[in-house]
């Protein structure tokens, strides 16, 4: 595990709450994207006034569950339609 990761990990077992920013650094992701992912419901979150928060227990359970799943997207110029 690269030592990043490990370091960011070791703040996520200590706090309760996480932030867009902070967990676009776990999963080596933009904020764009985490945005993204709350906008299809692919990560639970709770609003706090006008912040997203995780929790750091649903990040990792997501960052288990999408671990070992093979990558959704073609490489192909056909969008993956003749796969």
């Amino acid at each position: 595990m690269r030592k990043e990761k490990r370091q960011i990990e070791d703040w996520i077992n200590a706090n309760h709450y996480l932030t867009v920013a902070q967990v676009a650094a776990f999963l080596q992701v933009s904020q764009t994207t985490v945005r993204r992912m709350v906008g299809k419901g692919l990560v639970n979150y709770r609003r706090v006034g006008n912040c997203i928060r995780f929790s750091r227990r649903d990040i990792k359970k997501f960052d288990e569950s999408v671990a070992f799943r093979p990558d959704a997207r073609s490489d192909s110029s056909d969008g993956g339609k003749n796969s």
